[in-house]
């Protein structure tokens, strides 16, 4: 779990924070294809691959069950 925080969470702010800094020009290339990426594999992964709810209707509103 520790391993999955470091590389997953932190990894990525490090690098996010140097590319603002010292790379500004790169990170305004590559910000908008990586969120343009994250979103379609999001939006194919819930309608086609993870099922949360079998009752769910609605396959293209993905959530986080709140109990």
């Amino acid at each position: 779990m520790f391993f999955h925080t470091i590389v997953g969470f932190i990894f990525p702010w490090i690098l996010g924070v140097y590319l603002i800094r010292n790379q500004t020009r790169i990170f305004v290339i590559i910000y908008p294809v990586g969120a343009a990426i994250a979103f379609l594999i999001n939006k194919i992964g819930f309608n086609y691959f993870w099922k949360m709810n079998e009752d769910f209707v609605e396959l293209s509103f993905p959530r986080f069950p709140m109990i």
